[in-house]
């Protein structure tokens, strides 16, 4: 059985760019938050 790679990016506010976070890697899949620092609950993984 292949494994998976899986990635997760976060950042804090919708104007700053995941892509940063994603260049150089291979993953299978990616789970990505937009959230901002005064909300601590994780919003939109799944």
């Amino acid at each position: 059985m292949k494994g998976h790679k899986v990635g997760y990016v976060r950042v804090s506010s919708v104007d700053q760019n995941i892509g940063r976070q994603l260049e150089g890697i291979e993953v299978d899949r990616v789970f990505i938050d937009k959230a901002s620092g005064k909300n601590t609950a994780l919003l939109q993984i799944g």
